[in-house]
């Protein structure tokens, strides 16, 4: 038994390292495909988009449970839709690269989790339809910073062969 587990474990524990191998090349994957298709082909309509849904009567802001966030939303994001939208534009981009590669798995994954919160917080009080897949990425997010999900077929996991530090990978 000892040597078995020596050897890399159990099948079950196998097809569980690749479940999360799985997840995150597929949210790195979503990252990408998001910011390739709706944003980097038109990054001005996607900053007056932005600017329009931030608004004191945007689709964000207007009848979000979390006055707090809707005030946030309409006093700093939407006068700087421009910058936020490229700020945007490059977490997004970074986030799906690191995930697809697996390299700094950990930081892409809260950086995802990150983001899907708050597209979640954004769109709670709106339809399940705008929020629930948001909340679904955010899990999955969760899972693969816990699980380190880079250490397999990823970058990270030579990084981790090479140092004594593996807080990010």
């Amino acid at each position: 038994m000892a040597k078995h587990a020596a050897n890399g474990g159990s099948g079950h524990a196998q097809v569980s390292i690749a479940g999360m191998v799985f997840l995150r090349i597929f949210l790195g994957a979503f990252f990408l495909y998001v910011v390739f298709t709706e944003k980097i082909g038109d990054p001005g309509g996607f900053t007056r988009h932005l600017a329009d849904w931030t608004a004191r009567d945007g689709l964000f802001v207007v009848g979000n449970p979390w006055p707090a966030f809707g005030q946030f939303l309409a006093t700093s994001v939407h006068p700087n839709a421009q910058a936020a939208a490229w700020l945007l534009i490059f977490t997004e981009l970074f986030v799906g690269a690191m995930l697809l590669v697996g390299l700094l798995t950990r930081l892409a994954g809260v950086g995802a989790l990150v983001l899907s919160v708050l597209y979640t917080l954004a769109t709670f009080h709106l339809p399940a339809e705008f929020w629930a897949n948001g909340l679904a990425y955010a899990v999955i997010a969760l899972a693969v910073t816990i699980a380190a999900a880079g250490r397999t077929w990823g970058i990270d996991a030579f990084l981790a062969r090479r140092t004594k530090s593996r807080l990010l990978w």
